[in-house]
């Protein structure tokens, strides 16, 4: 993300998912959201410590996710644990 963060609003339940390269798979609370002055938004989560840390992608893709909103509310919006699109009923 570039520029200074200018705005940080609560996690309110979302959730990220790291798939790495190799294509293991873990989760993490996203615990507030960074943005900076062009809107330009990043998950922050903690680490093993405990202290925020900001969850750009590393070696592989970030998806970010909430549990309470279940395809095809918003097109496109990958849920954790929910079946992809041509799957639904």
């Amino acid at each position: 993300m570039e520029g200074k963060c200018r705005h940080f609003i609560p996690g309110d339940g979302w959730m990220v998912t790291h798939i790495e390269a190799d294509g293991g798979r873990w989760s993490q609370k996203v615990i507030a959201w960074a943005f900076n002055e062009d809107g330009e938004g990043v998950p922050i989560t903690c680490d093993d410590s405990g202290a925020a840390i900001p969850c750009p992608p590393r070696d592989g893709e970030l998806r970010a996710w909430h549990p309470d909103l279940a395809p095809p509310a918003f097109n496109g919006i990958w849920v954790s644990g929910r079946p992809d699109e041509p799957e639904q009923s």
